[in-house]
């Protein structure tokens, strides 16, 4: 019977172990995004008392009016019973709902409102109806967070140089969400250039379900019956199942209902495996390309996929604000991605050298992380006079 006890000994000692190397992964993501730092708490308290004092009742005037909340599709992603429909289905999520009055965000310049296009993008929906000339690729940057539509990147690019671009930017995308959407669309469009916008949590290598169905797998997406670009009607279904299954949460915004056991569960896959131990590990030791995960592997396909020579790809770095979200490895990440792009030939807009990431930055919201008007449009005037003159 001793070696029952010596083996039940073991295995408490190492899941004891594991738990605590688990706890200290945890905690060195705290540190490595400052998020023990004094500045971290002076910005978490701004926006905490704009939560109390403005969003809530911006929200609950925002769905009085007919509007609805975000479903966002790295939701998608995470929600067990959407991610089990979007195989059921066949089809993957690249935005909200479609042809909804949608709210969002508000950062110190009122909750942003729009009526989201065909896909849950946002876009004018009459744009996809013109030839497109620009694609632009990424997050929450691209998307245009908490700024109203005439200040996102895409519309600033579009009114600086007259071309029609598409905003197909998401809150919480990351670069296998990229990968999807310019395998999607590129070849549809066949755009005159394709902007992928990266920012440092993007790093690392991610699971998305919509990248299997589309990207590893091909599943189809678009509606060849009709006479215009469109989707499926599988991808209105998604989204209609995916509505009916949300909910209204105490502060007024709708998300997906979570469970106890999922979020637990989803927490156990973000950390079981270390991944912020790992990362130093592999900032010592591991190569660049390793380095930028999926990163590299979306510029990749998107550069395989603008190879035509009226197809230009370019790829732009946002930096994070110091004090909003401050992030030891951003440098890293940045310098990386900036001798990736230049091994393969492929034209890089750094932000880090002409945003002002320093607590009160007029380049950076006044109350949140994203960019402010402002940042946006410095970022789109870049783009139009140095990466346009490339074409």
């Amino acid at each position: 019977m001793n070696w029952i006890k010596n083996a039940l000994l073991i295995t408490a000692v190492s899941l004891f172990c594991y738990a605590v190397l688990i706890a200290g992964d945890w905690m060195t993501t705290k540190i490595m995004m400052g998020s023990l730092d004094a500045s971290a708490h002076a910005a978490q308290e701004i926006e905490q008392d704009r939560a109390a004092s403005e969003d809530h009742s911006y929200r609950d005037a925002a769905v009085s009016e007919g509007y609805v909340g975000i479903l966002w599709p790295n939701f998608f992603d995470r929600n067990e019973a959407l991610s089990t429909k979007m195989r059921e289905l066949g089809i993957g999520s690249i935005g909200s709902t479609p042809n909804a009055k949608t709210y969002s965000c508000n950062e110190g310049y009122g909750l942003v409102k729009y009526t989201s296009d065909r896909f849950g993008l946002r876009n004018d929906d009459a744009k996809w109806d013109q030839p497109v000339d620009t694609l632009f690729i990424g997050d929450s940057y691209t998307y245009g967070a908490c700024v109203q539509d005439a200040d996102t990147l895409p519309n600033l690019y579009q009114g600086l140089t007259g071309k029609n671009a598409l905003n197909l930017g998401f809150g919480s995308n990351n670069p296998q969400h990229y990968a999807t959407l310019v395998k999607l669309f590129t070849p549809r469009l066949k755009p005159k250039n394709v902007i992928m916008i990266f920012y440092p949590n993007d790093m690392g290598t991610w699971n998305s379900t919509t990248f299997d169905l589309h990207v590893r797998n091909n599943a189809p997406f678009f509606d060849e019956t009709s006479d215009r670009i469109a989707p499926l009607q599988s991808y209105y279904d998604l989204h209609n199942f995916a509505r009916a299954n949300s909910n209204e949460t105490f502060h007024g915004s709708e998300e997906l209902r979570l469970s106890y056991t999922e979020r637990f569960f989803y927490a156990l896959n973000q950390r079981w495996s270390l991944p912020a131990i790992r990362e130093l590990i592999q900032m010592r030791m591991s190569s660049n390309d390793n380095l930028l995960g999926d990163s590299a592997m979306a510029i990749e396909t998107a550069q395989t996929l603008c190879a035509a020579p009226e197809c230009h790809l370019k790829v732009v770095y946002i930096p994070n604000s110091k004090f909003w979200r401050p992030d030891a490895r951003a440098e890293r990440y940045r310098t990386e991605l900036r001798d990736f792009t230049a091994k393969i030939g492929v034209p890089f807009l750094d932000g880090a050298t002409f945003l002002n990431q320093d607590e009160n930055s007029p380049d950076f919201a006044v109350k949140g992380p994203h960019l402010s008007p402002d940042g946006y449009a410095k970022v789109a005037r870049m783009l139009a006079d140095k990466l346009s003159a490339s074409n």
